[in-house]
């Protein structure tokens, strides 16, 4: 089983054009990113069951990888129109970010495997025999009690690189768009969070233990450090943020109307230890557009969830969609979802 779970929260934010082809910007956002790869849903059915319920099983557990992180950032970002000549339009810009240090956890297994063996006449005895090894972390003292929080000690930079191209053709009438075509790239979220506090401890999970052992755990951390021989501890890790490559090619196929296609595809090998990563999507969208009012319909593939299908609109500076609407609505065999919703204020804006 595989899974991927992200909250994305954007701040007060502004932009300023300081020239006709220079302007800067300012931007809060807090962030988490959560991912799950190679873990063994029979493995899970199984130790959830209800102990009268369980039968002896042998499951190879694999290399199971789970990881989450969150952060908040504060950007300053610069663009500038690096081409104006004739039909032809270049701009392209960067943000710099830093980036203050949320709660960060992960645990990783390697050649895990376990057994089960009922006990059919006292169950809380029964055992489960297990092999591999397991490394787990947490950016917060669970030993102690502590509640995850925000760690202002901790931080890092990031970087977010961008172009886009447009072909334009001077349509005045194009929803305030002079382009016939767009084609843009960025590469996004360059860069690490490093948390000094966070502890990293692996274990050597060869061992016997039995249900009443698991029932008795306060969490999986107690159930590690009570059960099993640590083989390595280190404090203090840098934990990546999610790289990706980001197109976004548009056409303007009548005024009004558009087509476009954008793809988001991770730059971070989602198996590596506490790496952060996106789901790879592509994206089709029909759209109509005018300079108060659009509506879209994107057609989704994404990895995990396979294809979703939305709807979204934006009337004057309110905008608001999913991207999985209409597959959440009118399809049984739904594997994804989202919503967002933002308001934009053009304080003021030249369309010449």
């Amino acid at each position: 089983n595989k899974g991927n779970f992200n909250v994305d929260i954007l701040g007060p934010s502004f932009m300023l054009n300081i020239t006709p082809v220079h302007s800067v910007a300012l931007f809060l956002r807090v962030r988490s990113v959560t991912n799950l790869i190679g873990i063994n849903g029979q493995l899970i059915d199984e130790v959830n069951k209800d102990i009268d319920a369980s039968n002896s099983f042998l499951i190879t557990g694999g290399n199971p990888n789970g990881v989450t992180n969150s952060w908040a950032e504060i950007g300053a970002s610069y663009a500038t129109v690096l081409l104006d000549r004739d039909d032809h339009f270049v701009k392209g810009g960067i943000t710099l970010k830093y980036l203050m240090a949320g709660v960060n956890g992960y645990i990783n297994g390697s050649d895990v495997s376990v057994a089960f063996n009922k006990n059919n006449a006292d169950p809380t005895l029964s055992e489960y025999v297990s092999t591999g090894t397991i490394r787990t972390a947490a950016s917060y003292d669970y030993a102690n009690g502590d509640d995850p929080k925000f760690d202002a000690a901790s931080a890092g930079v990031g970087v977010d690189l961008g172009f886009t191209y447009e072909y334009r053709t001077n349509c005045h009438s194009c929803a305030g768009n002079r382009y016939k075509f767009k084609a843009a790239a960025s590469v996004t979220d360059i860069g690490k969070v490093n948390y000094k506090n966070i502890v990293e401890n692996t274990y050597n999970i060869t061992g016997r233990v039995t249900q009443q052992d698991i029932d008795d755990a306060d969490d999986i951390f107690d159930f590690f450090d009570s059960n099993y021989t640590k083989i390595s501890s280190k404090k203090g890790v840098k934990a990546n943020l999610p790289t990706a490559l980001h197109t976004n090619f548009d056409w303007n196929i009548d005024q009004r109307f558009y087509l476009n296609l954008s793809g988001d595809f991770s730059l971070v090998d989602a198996k590596k230890v506490n790496g952060t990563a996106i789901a790879n999507s592509v994206t089709f969208t029909p759209r109509f557009e005018t300079r108060q009012f659009s509506f879209y319909v994107p057609v989704t593939y994404m990895q995990y969830s396979g294809t979703a299908i939305g709807a979204g609109f934006r009337a004057g500076p309110i905008f608001i969609g999913s991207g999985t609407l209409f597959s959440s609505l009118f399809s049984n065999n739904s594997k994804g979802c989202n919503i967002y919703a933002g308001l934009k204020l053009p304080i003021y804006q030249d369309y010449r």
